[in-house]
């Protein structure tokens, strides 16, 4: 069809009739620009305003097709022209169809054959393996290695060339080609830990941190994460690897906290709630206690476990208080009471200054080695009071003439106003600060001070301590 003539066609018949461009649009429920289009040969009408249009302009489908006015002698004529020629174009455009259609299929077919044939030859260089037998190539040096990192889950070695898994028909390879290839995946690997484990070729650790095991065999250990922070990592290592990493492992960071292990007995468990139960405890020594814990672990009666415990609090060693002051760290099942271990508890030692002036128990401030000189010194303040105080920038120095403490004379003139921010010990206890006393001071000459500063609790009442040093 010649889509500029059935547009100049349209638009002389529209006219013809006196009818607008937005009249005409209007009749047809289009706008006038699609009219616009129509006329211009830019577009064409759909099939469906074909006869709607020809009723308007008193045309004939045909003449709208053909672009012009047929006589009436010859509509009979051009309507078979008109009929043949557009099952001829049908037939036409049906073909290149078909043509179409039959190369999509014979690419479809190409790219699945070449799909197969890459599946197929995977699969038989990567066969699936289910884990039969594990063993390891362990290296001189002790070293944490990240070697993959899968869907945000990481594979470490600590101290291996390599890991390697067979299946029962000595089909191997090593462990991390197999997770990164998908010959094995980390529940296969636990599965077979655990067969292992059930049928004691392997021994089994518990944390008590949201599902972390930990599993032990001569060669080697290997530590599969599940924490409550989400960390599910994999830690494959040789049998030194626990000891080596002492605890920084599933994403924590080195303990600062002082940790125990303390083995009982489960006498009788009784259920409080969804998240806590009772336990009736004896240790080795005969003692009995009942407390409360999280069911996260399933206790069964008349079994005995090593719980490892850490803490950062100072109590009396009794069962009730080692529950109720510590959190549980790990848990393992043992076969005797008397086969696990029974530490004893050494949480934040008590400290005892020798400063002549020192007002607050188990707070110590000591200068950090090599910092000392007459001008200013580095400051340590360990605090294993159990109080939260509060510490700030105030100090003064005192000089020992005589055998007497005498505060020194400052060298500025006038007042000596202080900014006061509040500051407290970290995790670990401690605090340093930065002290320069050359400002107020001056340099000190030789001689013996003392460096005094003073720290508040919640009644704010100020107590003092201090830390003694010479200047040569």
């Amino acid at each position: 069809m010649d889509q500029e003539k059935i547009g100049k066609f349209i638009q002389k018949q529209r006219k013809e009739k006196k009818i607008t461009q937005q009249e005409l649009a209007d009749q047809l429920h289009v706008t006038d620009r699609a009219i616009s289009n129509w006329e211009t040969g830019r577009r064409m009408p759909d099939v469906s305003f074909y006869k709607p249009l020809c009723e308007i302009l008193g045309i004939t489908i045909n003449e709208l097709i053909l672009g012009e006015k047929i006589p009436e002698e010859k509509q009979k004529e051009t309507s078979e022209n008109v009929l043949l020629k557009t099952l001829k174009n049908n037939a036409q455009k049906q073909k290149r169809k078909d043509h179409l259609v039959g190369l999509l299929f014979t690419s479809c077919f190409i790219i699945l054959l070449i799909l197969f044939i890459t599946v197929a030859h995977f699969k038989e260089t990567y066969p699936k393996i289910n884990i039969y037998n594990m063993s390891v190539a362990v290296k001189e040096d002790g070293k944490l290695e990240k070697r993959l990192t899968l869907n945000k889950q990481n594979i470490y070695y600590y101290g291996l060339d390599g890991a390697f898994v067979c299946d029962g028909n000595n089909t191997c390879a090593e462990l991390i080609e197999a997770l990164e290839y998908k010959q094995i995946d980390t529940e296969k690997l636990e599965k077979y830990l655990e067969s292992e484990w059930q049928l004691n070729r392997l021994k089994k650790e518990s944390l008590y941190d949201g599902g972390t095991n930990i599993y032990h065999a001569d060669e080697y250990s290997v530590i599969l994460c599940h924490t409550t922070t989400q960390n599910n990592d994999v830690y494959i290592g040789h049998s030194s690897m626990m000891e080596k990493l002492d605890g920084i492992y599933c994403g924590r960071k080195a303990r600062k906290f002082e940790t125990f292990s303390r083995s009982f007995q489960i006498v009788q468990t009784k259920m409080i709630d969804e998240e806590n139960m009772e336990l009736s405890l004896r240790n080795i020594d005969g003692q009995t206690a009942t407390v409360i814990v999280s069911n996260t672990y399933e206790w069964l009666v008349g079994k005995s476990y090593e719980i490892e415990f850490f803490t950062k609090e100072n109590f009396d060693d009794t069962i009730k208080n080692i529950f109720d002051y510590s959190e549980i760290y790990g848990i393992k099942e043992l076969e005797n009471l008397e086969d696990g271990q029974n530490e004893s508890i050494v949480v934040m030692p008590r400290l005892t200054s020798t400063a002549e002036l020192n007002e607050i128990e188990d707070v110590v401030m000591t200068i950090v080695d090599g910092s000392l000189t007459n001008k200013g010194a580095t400051i340590l303040i360990t605090d294993y009071s159990g109080e939260i105080y509060t510490y700030n920038l105030w100090y003064r120095i005192d000089q020992k003439i005589d055998g007497k403490w005498q505060e020194r004379e400052y060298i500025v003139d006038g007042d000596v106003a202080w900014n006061e921010p509040a500051f407290y010990v970290d995790k670990n206890h401690e605090l340093v600060m930065e002290e320069d006393w050359s400002w107020l001071y001056g340099k000190l000459e030789k001689g013996t001070y003392r460096l005094v500063k003073y720290a508040s609790a919640d009644d704010l009442k100020p107590k003092y301590f201090s830390v003694e040093f010479e200047i040569p």
